[in-house]
């Protein structure tokens, strides 16, 4: 989950210096720098646990 929110993070701030961010999470109140969001965590981390599933099956 740390590894998907720091590529998030790190894309999302690459894009944002270059005007080019398709996303802004700026008016959420859980957000951090306008590029990622912590209320979808739950979220991601279900999604890691299906995708190491699925890559150990």
């Amino acid at each position: 989950m740390l590894g998907i929110f720091a590529v998030e993070y790190t894309s999302g701030s690459f894009l944002k210096k270059r005007g080019k961010c398709p996303w802004d999470y700026s008016d959420s109140p859980y957000q951090v720098n306008g590029v990622i969001r912590l209320d979808y965590a739950p979220i991601w981390f279900l999604t890691g646990l299906f995708f190491e599933k699925a890559a150990t099956s």
